[in-house]
């Protein structure tokens, strides 16, 4: 694959802690706690790198352990870490993330806080290497002028693959949505990016077609079990999911972005990307893992064999 991609946003720690009991606030449950790396561009970027893609990370870390940790292992992984830059000021990120008994998210926990170092002006500061790549791929864990600056500086034929990431974040998309090139929200942030509701599958196409209108070339809603949502001027369609026997749904969307980058760097086919990106969520959730551990592109191209893309 020639399109050497760059990984721009988050690379931390994350600590899974699956409940034992039923959850109930206001007082302690008992917990198994679980430590990885973490970070929606980390995550992506560690897909791509199983999946033989020549794959960069622009991120920033502390001078910790925890720092330590994320450079060494990051690089293990076959991850250029040119952009992995440290801070004299903030520990590095983490966040918790608290599992009920099926595996589901009830709560997350981030402390985010060193990514308000990535600036405009240190994001300039490495102009060079951003340039030197042909695709990007964002999450929001950034400022949202530093994204906005990343959108301005982007005129060379980037290609932009963008994850909301939160609700919360989701805004910092607004003034850029016209220079996205494929964005990936799940249910509640597209519903915050259309201001249309989502209850249906017929809501979550209606939402996406009003993304589009604002300039968003390709949207595509995540909707778990439900399966995906893919809107472009030519195209308004559900692609189902596959049956899994879930066990953490941590990471589902980071591997979904890196099947799809995957499929579409290689195809240049929208259904093919859909293919491999629906396949690579599925295996990763039959995993404890955030990212599943034996990723390969032949375990990734036997998955996508079941993917049915005539529904």
């Amino acid at each position: 694959m020639a399109n050497h991609i760059l990984c721009i946003g988050a690379a931390h720690v994350d600590r899974k802690a699956s409940a034992q009991t039923s959850i109930q606030l206001k007082t302690s449950i008992p917990v198994s706690v679980h430590t990885t790396l973490g970070g929606v561009a980390r995550n992506v970027a560690e897909n791509l790198a199983r999946l033989e893609c020549p794959v960069t990370i622009l991120s920033r870390v502390g001078r910790d352990k925890e720092g330590d940790w994320v450079r060494t292992r990051t690089q293990e992984l076959g991850i250029h870490i040119a952009g992995l830059t440290r801070s004299d000021n903030h520990s590095t990120a983490s966040y918790t993330a608290l599992l009920d008994g099926t595996g589901e998210m009830v709560l997350g926990l981030a402390d985010m806080e060193i990514y308000d170092e990535l600036t405009p002006e240190e994001i300039n500061s490495l102009l060079p290497l951003l340039l030197s790549h042909p695709v990007w791929f964002l999450d929001t864990n950034l400022p949202q002028e530093s994204l906005e600056e990343l959108a301005a500086l982007a005129t060379g034929g980037q290609l932009l693959f963008v994850d909301p990431v939160s609700i919360a974040k989701t805004a910092k998309l607004v003034n850029i949505l016209p220079r996205i090139d494929f964005l990936f929200p799940n249910r509640e942030e597209a519903e915050v990016l259309s201001g249309h509701r989502i209850e249906t599958l017929a809501d979550a196409q209606k939402a996406g077609e009003i993304i589009c209108e604002k300039g968003v070339k390709h949207v595509i809603i995540t909707l778990g079990e439900e399966g995906v949502c893919v809107v472009t001027a030519d195209m308004n369609r559900i692609f189902p999911a596959l049956p899994a026997q879930v066990q953490d749904v941590t990471g589902a969307g980071d591997a979904l972005l890196g099947g799809f980058l995957y499929g579409y760097l290689s195809d240049g086919s929208l259904e093919a990307a859909i293919a491999h990106g629906i396949a690579a969520a599925t295996l990763t959730i039959e995993t404890p893992e955030t990212v599943h551990p034996a990723l390969t592109p032949d375990l990734l191209h036997q998955k996508v064999q079941s993917v049915n893309l005539h529904d």
